[in-house]
């Protein structure tokens, strides 16, 4: 990242200036010299890379300067350690290209930053953990949405905490077993819990999902301890405050609700709307299903598109 902040990486601008090449375009860009900022943030072969780790908005901000938009990222305690990942990634893919001719598969490199950031995972949990070495109590897993049965509604929700503004959001939507978006929200929470921001999301869910007149709803969260809150027994107010009241009383009624936990993996699209929720006033606001970049998350779910995991079994 050193090199990026000082712009010292070899470019096809870079290699021209130096009689490497004769050609100092992006080979993705027409006639758009490519310059480390293209390349980590502006080449359209990247834009969709950046979407699918909810680093979008970031990426497209016209406000931040390239210089200040790395240092944002890369001091932000949520995702810096990711942020860099995917930096990394995209500049070894291209030196992969350039240099071994090899395809850009926007797919592939998705699958790739996934597999790093797994490792990642492993280095900082465990110790002894060299690489991606398969323990006895681990397995590798392709993990992917799954659409719900028919006759059943899926509810996805998510919700997003910032720290460098202590700032939370919440955002989710319904879908049916063909994976059709019947309904999507988001949430500006002004300032609480990550915990708080996922309650929100899932309880705005079923008031929706109820209102709507669905009966089957099947649950998903990739908060363990949002579904531990959810499935609670008995009161749980004096822990949880409000939002669980409220949750308690919209199970109880008459309609079949099944709760579960998800990987993050299978939950993009809840988590693209849970950071869209930032942007937007305070309050929950009505979606509409039709935006072009939510369409982009349930496109990818529908392809069934895997990324890895290592499991604990």
């Amino acid at each position: 990242m050193w090199l990026v902040t000082h712009n010292r990486l070899m470019t096809n601008k870079e290699r021209a200036k130096r009689g490497l090449t004769t050609n100092s375009n992006c080979p993705h860009c027409n006639n758009t010299e490519e310059t480390v900022e293209h390349i980590l943030r502006r080449c359209k072969k990247t834009e969709g890379v950046w979407n699918h780790f909810n680093f979008f908005i970031t990426a497209q901000d016209p406000s931040q300067d390239f210089k200040t938009w790395l240092l944002n990222n890369m001091k932000d305690q949520n995702k810096g350690t990711e942020f860099g990942i995917i930096c990394w990634c995209l500049w070894k893919q291209r030196n992969e290209e350039a240099m071994e001719g090899k395809s850009f598969s926007e797919i592939g490199l998705i699958k790739r930053i996934s597999a790093c950031f797994t490792i990642n995972t492993y280095a900082v949990t465990n110790s002894a953990c060299i690489g991606l070495v398969k323990t006895s109590n681990r397995e590798r897993r392709f993990i992917s949405w799954k659409p719900p049965k028919e006759g059943w509604i899926q509810q996805q929700s998510d919700g997003s905490y910032k720290s460098s503004n202590r700032s939370a959001a919440a955002g989710g939507l319904l879908r049916d077993h063909l994976g059709k978006c019947t309904a999507a929200y988001a949430c500006n929470l002004g300032s609480c819990t990550i915990t708080r921001a996922e309650l929100k999301g899932a309880v705005e869910g079923l008031k929706i999902a109820w209102e709507k007149g669905y009966r089957k709803v099947e649950v998903n969260l990739d908060s363990n301890t949002a579904v531990s809150i959810l499935k609670e027994k008995g009161d749980t107010s004096s822990n949880h405050g409000l939002l669980a009241l409220q949750a308690k009383e919209l199970l109880s009624r008459s309609w079949t609700v099944n709760i579960n936990h998800v990987y993050r993996e299978c939950n993009s699209a809840a988590d693209f709307l849970a950071s869209m929720g930032h942007d937007l006033h305070f309050g929950t606001h009505h979606l509409d299903t039709c935006d072009p970049k939510l369409l982009y998350w349930l496109n990818y779910d529908a392809r069934e598109t895997s990324q890895e995991r290592d499991i604990l079994i």
